[in-house]
């Protein structure tokens, strides 16, 4: 992986204006939604509270949240793990796609494994993406 220098600033703008400009929010609306993420301390996060919004973000996407919060501990019990996703292969995802609890959308899996692969090679890069002490992973 090369790296290139990215301005951060920049960065979150741009993501946080396109979150806004395909909401279906008001500005009203979506300003106490936003300030839950934009309060975060990711310097004082584990990698592994870094690496879960990876995984329960994509089952938000097109499904009703209702459905994806009541199967969060189904997904975090396959997909939490970076270390053990990285390495999944079709038996693991058969696995999970046969559990009834799970949310059986294949693309949604691969891209989480897909995610635990760059994160891990990430870390290889850069070290610890957190600066703080280990915490447990947030439900």
């Amino acid at each position: 992986m090369q790296h290139t220098d990215v301005d951060s600033a920049e960065t979150f703008y741009l993501i946080e204006k396109t979150l806004r400009d395909q909401s279906t929010l008001t500005q009203e609306g979506f300003d106490p939604q936003l300030g839950k993420f934009s309060t975060t301390d990711y310097r004082v996060m584990s990698d592994d509270n870094v690496f879960w919004p990876l995984v329960y973000v994509p089952f938000y996407s097109g499904m009703r949240s209702s459905t994806v919060t009541q199967r969060l501990p189904t997904i975090k019990k396959y997909l939490h793990d970076f270390r053990k996703v990285k390495d999944y292969s079709g038996s693991e995802v058969d696995q999970m796609m046969s559990d009834p609890n799970m949310i059986c959308h294949g693309q949604k899996i691969e891209s989480c494994i897909y995610n635990a692969r760059e994160f891990v090679g990430l870390l290889e890069e850069y070290g610890t993406l957190h600066g703080g002490e280990h915490h447990e992973t947030p439900d």
